[in-house]
C-alpha cells in the first residue's frame, strides 16, 4: 500500500513521490559526495492500494483529490535488470554455457544448442553464484569449482542491463482502472466509513455497490466520484480514504 500526499489529483502525488530529489554529502565509498535518490517501480501489484493522507495530527485535511478512473503508471515503472537461474552441472554440457571473459554469457553449448536452454539469456552478466559476487570469468570458473555435489543446482544471478532481454517500455503500458474507495465523513474524533465498489465484470462498467453498514445500494461511477473528491474547510463534505486500483494493461 503506498501513502500519498494530498494533491489536486493522485497522478501528482504519485509524481511527487517518485522524484529524485538531491542529497549533499552523501556518505560513498569514495568519501562524502552529492547524490540523486529516486523512487521507482520495480513490480507492480495487479491490486494498487492507495491511503490518502488526509489527517495531519488531530486535523482532517478536507482539500478535493481527483480520483481518475483510470491511471498509468508506465512512465513510473522501472522492471528489475537482474534475475536468478538454477543449473545443474552434467557431464556432457558443463553448466551449458560459455562465458566471455568479462562475464557474459557467449553462447550455449550441450544437448539444448544456442539459445536459452540453460535458463540464462545471451549476453547476461554473471554477477552472482551462490549470493557470492564475481565480476568475471576467471571468478566465476573458481565459485564454479567450489560445488562438492555435482547433481545439486547451482543459482546464478545475472543482470539483463543492455542485452535484448532487458525489461523496455516495448513490454507495454501499466494501465489501473478504479476498482474500490473507502469514504470518510467527519473529522479526526467522530466520523463515519462506506465503501463503493465497482460491479463485477460483465456489469454496466458505470455502475457501482455501496456498502453502508447494513445498507446496500446502487450508484452511479459520477455519484462515487462526487463522495470521493472532498471539499473544503468551510464546505468538508465526504472524501476518499483507501482507494484500489487493478491493473488492466500490462498485467
Amino acid at each position: 500500500m503506498l501513502s500519498l500526499d494530498l494533491m489536486p489529483a493522485v497522478a501528482g502525488s504519485i509524481d511527487r513521490l517518485t522524484a529524485p530529489s538531491a542529497v549533499e554529502n552523501y556518505a560513498g565509498s569514495q568519501g562524502p559526495v552529492d547524490a540523486t535518490v529516486q523512487h521507482e517501480f520495480e513490480i507492480l501489484p495487479e491490486l494498487l492500494l492507495l491511503q490518502i493522507k488526509r489527517f495531519d495530527g488531530v486535523t482532517k485535511l478536507h482539500d478535493p483529490m481527483a480520483l481518475p478512473s483510470q491511471l498509468d503508471l508506465t512512465a513510473h515503472f522501472a522492471p528489475p535488470t537482474t534475475a536468478t537461474a538454477s543449473l545443474v552441472k552434467s557431464k556432457d554440457s558443463g553448466f551449458g554455457m560459455r562465458l566471455h571473459p568479462s562475464g557474459a554469457v557467449k553462447a550455449f553449448i550441450g544437448s539444448g544448442g544456442a539459445g536459452e536452454a540453460a535458463g540464462i539469456p545471451l549476453g547476461a552478466l554473471i554477477t552472482h553464484i551462490e549470493g557470492v559476487a564475481v565480476s568475471s570469468k576467471k571468478e566465476i570458473v573458481a565459485q564454479l569449482a567450489l560445488a562438492q555435489d555435482p547433481s545439486a543446482p547451482i543459482a546464478f544471478t545475472y543482470s539483463l542491463e543492455g542485452t535484448a532481454a532487458a525489461p523496455s517500455e516495448a513490454a507495454g503500458p501499466c494501465i489501473y482502472t478504479l476498482q474500490a474507495v473507502m469514504i470518510h465523513s467527519g473529522s479526526c474524533s467522530i466520523g463515519h466509513y462506506w465503501l463503493c465498489a465497482r460491479e463485477s465484470e460483465g456489469e454496466d462498467e458505470d455502475s457501482w455497490l455501496v456498502f453502508d453498514d447494513a445498507n446496500v445500494s446502487r450508484v452511479s461511477g459520477s455519484a462515487v466520484q462526487a463522495m470521493a473528491t472532498g471539499g473544503s474547510a468551510e464546505s468538508p463534505g465526504t472524501s476518499a480514504y483507501l482507494v484500489a486500483y487493478k491493473r488492466t494493461e500490462g498485467s
